[in-house]
């Protein structure tokens, strides 16, 4: 996600927070109704590297909103959290020591 490019903040955050929200519900709908989530490995890495906690995009529209959209404000908290429990998921149950998923197809019925 580029976000540095941004020029109209809110926006900007905006529009990218509705893409990050479609992509954590994808993910989280594959581990919920699959038990595994396609990629796993590559969509860890992704989830590390972004969070829109510390995104300076994301900073400066909180910071600039003050105690305005606090309900939005906690909407991104909890996306954050469901960001970091799909990294748990993976970790956990996804990926064991050699980076090889540990599920297997005749394991999901």
């Amino acid at each position: 996600m580029d976000w540095e490019d941004a020029n109209d903040v809110q926006s900007s955050f905006l529009s990218k927070l509705t893409i990050y929200e479609a992509d954590l519900d994808s993910y989280a709908r594959q581990a919920a109704n699959r038990g595994k989530i396609r990629n796993s490995k590559e969509l860890l890495q992704y989830l590390k590297a972004n969070s829109l906690l510390v995104n300076p995009v994301a900073a400066k529209w909180f910071d600039e909103s003050g105690t305005t959209c606090s309900n939005l404000k906690s909407y991104v908290e909890k996306l954050d959290y469901l960001r970091l429990l799909l990294i748990e998921f993976i970790e956990n149950y996804e990926i064991d020591s050699e980076g090889e998923s540990s599920y297997k197809e005749e394991n999901n019925e």
